[in-house]
């Protein structure tokens, strides 16, 4: 059996990828047997574990939809999941090969490609990850499934998987000097964004440099896969380039606040429960996202300025009302973790159980 994933390579986010990456290790974690083969963009700076399998195209995937196409056609998969990117021509030669398609958004906008009428009537699911609040079919979602006769099975997600290494986490901890509840974690996401004509990376930089010298209070920065940033540790304040995808949630469950970018990355936080403030770091959809996270009440907002996101971070560490509202707020807001269920899914996706294909 095989499962070919095709996430799209944006110019600096590797969000798509990581997400991917990361169900990918959640089936390879239930069932070993299972073939995994993504279509990937060349120059993609990204981690690439053994197991999987690489068909490396010179751009990012939705460009180049006759070679994809003919991958498509040598592979002949199973399971294609698409993340982020939708379009007929990708679509038909999956249905030709006859494989079951799985169609992944996070964005609102990239949650509206897969209610298109053409989308419809090719994709078997369509998975959306949202927060809970939007975890359901708006009315002008309802009736594009009901005038097109679509029978895409929707399925809804609180966060992106995360799929979890707690022993090799604890070996990097221990190295580093982390201990539990006693670090504070910022991180921008891919780390290749930019925000105003400037590397969002770097106000990240500068920010947890800023607070780690007023506070005295340890520091791991990652800077993301994507950066070029130039990083220097010090006793009590590391800067990383990345961690493996089964590392960092793990980075992210034992912090004892987080400053994260505004992209996939801010759900993950919510989902590990951790008090938190969300920065823009440059993807489109972000405003919207962060205007949302305040409204809930799951998480503090700040611009992106260095001293501000530094003096948020500092007010956000001593305030334990503060910090004990925000995460009371996720839990009855519904921020879960699905990691651990994916891999399942695409086995018994894998397996035929009570699927019914669009036709």
């Amino acid at each position: 059996m095989k499962v070919l994933f095709i996430p799209v390579s944006g110019e600096g986010g590797t969000g798509e990828y990581y997400r991917c990456l990361a169900m990918a290790k959640s089936l390879h974690s239930v069932n070993t047997e299972v073939e995994i083969v993504f279509v990937i963009n060349q120059s993609a700076v990204v981690e690439r574990p053994p197991y999987i399998r690489y068909r490396e195209v010179a751009t990012s995937p939705k460009r180049c939809p006759e070679l994809v196409s003919s991958i498509v056609a040598e592979e002949v998969p199973k399971l294609v999941i698409f993340d982020s990117t939708i379009r007929k021509s990708l679509l038909l030669p999956v249905k030709k090969a006859g494989a079951y398609c799985v169609y992944v958004s996070f964005r609102p906008s990239t949650r509206v490609k897969g209610f298109r009428f053409s989308a419809l009537r090719y994709i078997d699911e369509h998975w959306i990850i949202a927060s809970p609040g939007k975890k359901q079919l708006s009315t002008s979602e309802w009736l594009k499934k009901i005038v097109s006769l679509s029978r895409t099975k929707i399925r809804f997600f609180s966060g992106p998987p995360a799929v979890k290494d707690k022993a090799g986490a604890e070996k990097v901890m221990g190295r580093w000097g982390l201990r539990k509840g006693d670090f504070a974690l910022f991180c921008p996401g891919g780390g290749g964004t930019m925000l105003d004509g400037k590397p969002s990376v770097a106000i990240f930089q500068k920010s947890a440099r800023k607070f780690f010298y007023s506070t005295g209070f340890d520091v791991l920065f990652v800077a993301g896969p994507a950066s070029n940033i130039s990083l220097m540790s010090r006793e009590g304040c590391r800067e990383v380039r990345s961690l493996p995808s089964d590392i960092f949630p793990v980075i992210i469950d034992n912090a004892k606040i987080v400053i994260s970018g505004g992209g996939s990355l801010a759900l993950q936080v919510l989902g590990s429960k951790k008090p938190n403030i969300t920065v823009n770091s440059g993807g489109s959809d972000q405003s919207e996202r962060l205007i949302e996270l305040r409204k809930a009440g799951v998480s503090w907002v700040a611009p992106a300025d260095p001293q501000e996101i530094a003096e948020k971070a500092r007010l956000l560490l001593v305030d334990d009302g503060a910090q004990g509202d925000m995460v009371a707020s996720m839990i009855s807001g519904g921020y879960a973790d699905n990691g651990a269920d994916v891999g399942q899914l695409i086995v018994d996706l894998l397996a035929g159980s009570g699927l019914e294909r669009v036709q």
